[in-house]
């Protein structure tokens, strides 16, 4: 089974995904928790939401990486990722091998959208084979309605910047072009 969990910064993901992985162990179901090695925005090794609400994770980038630790604990089928937009499209192509060829249960959870308007390829190439995908909302924070767009306040001309309330700002779409032609 392949879960995504997507949408603009501030949505929510982080805190679904980890709401799912502590059910998940609740019911006494052994599972994995990764997060992409950029991601040190509230410690390392973490899974976190914005509130700080976190869990212990495998901190990685590489492929090989996650080949390694999924070899290591051969018996959990049950593989939780978060922040997958900063993972290499070779990522994409291991899970959609570990859910259609291996018989694991995959949650990943990521932004949709680059702050240019973009889909990030990673997340985008998983979507055909998802068995659930939920697009989560933040709320504008120009107008206070559902906003599903990432703003950069900081200008770069990197696609992947890492950061939080001091680098971006939730938009709807009305807002986010207003903003772009500013």
């Amino acid at each position: 089974m392949l879960n995504i969990i997507c949408g603009g910064m501030y949505s929510g993901k982080s805190t679904e995904l980890l709401r799912r992985y502590q059910r998940n162990k609740y019911a006494k179901r052994k599972a994995l928790l990764f997060n992409h090695s950029l991601d040190k925005r509230y410690g390392e090794s973490v899974v976190s939401t914005h509130l700080q609400d976190q869990e212990k994770a495998y901190s990685i980038s590489k492929i090989d990486e996650m080949i390694s630790i999924l070899n290591e604990n051969n018996e959990i089928k049950n593989i939780y990722i978060d922040e997958f937009q900063f993972f290499q499209e070779e990522f994409s192509q291991l899970v959609i091998s570990l859910v259609e060829k291996k018989g694991y249960s995959v949650t990943v959870a990521g932004l949709d959208l680059t702050s240019d308007n973009k889909s990030f390829k990673s997340i985008e190439k998983l979507m055909p084979y998802a068995d659930e995908i939920l697009k989560l909302k933040a709320v504008c924070c120009k107008c206070g309605k559902n906003a599903n767009k990432s703003y950069r306040l900081i200008p770069s001309k990197k696609e992947i910047e890492v950061g939080a309330s001091d680098s971006y700002i939730a938009l709807c779409r009305e807002c986010f072009n207003k903003m772009h032609k500013d």
